[in-house]
């Protein structure tokens, strides 16, 4: 299921945060899965968009694995990091992003990032059209866990 367009984010998500937050995350599991609940109380989305592909991503967090990733990103007291967390997702978005967008270039993959928007909420759901593939990524971490969704539409196909 995973396919060369969905790894690199999946890769860029564990390298961001071992690198940002000294966080080591495992996949839990991979679902493709067009209308997903997700459990979380913050999540980011970000646009990338090309001539062969246009790409989604979110990054979905409850607050019990967002408060201590913010808190070790910018060394801040866990009430600091609830304030920061918004802003924490949305850069964890932009490196994720940059990161896989490199990756797909080496593939002749070019892509633009749009700016990220983060949102707060409760049991938020991921909804798409049916036609574009969703790929759903549960990571785990020593601090919780999280979703990354990824939705693909490849442009004329």
């Amino acid at each position: 299921m995973v396919t060369t367009e969905i790894d690199p984010f999946v890769e860029a998500t564990a390298d961001v945060l071992a690198m940002m937050a000294d966080t080591e995350v495992e996949v839990v599991s991979i679902r493709e899965d067009a209308n997903t609940k997700v459990k979380s109380d913050f999540a980011g989305i970000m646009g990338l968009a090309g001539r062969e592909l246009s790409v989604a991503i979110t990054l979905a967090f409850p607050q019990g694995t967002i408060v201590p990733i913010a808190a070790a990103m910018l060394e801040e007291t866990p009430e600091e990091a609830l304030e920061s967390a918004p802003t924490v997702i949305g850069e964890l978005l932009n490196m994720v992003s940059g990161q896989a967008r490199a990756s797909l270039a080496e593939a002749d993959v070019d892509l633009d990032m749009a700016l990220p928007t983060v949102v707060k909420g409760d049991g938020l759901a991921l909804v798409a059209d049916d036609a574009v593939k969703v790929v759903v990524v549960e990571f785990k971490t020593a601090e919780g866990s999280f979703v990354l969704a990824v939705c693909v539409d490849r442009k004329g196909g």
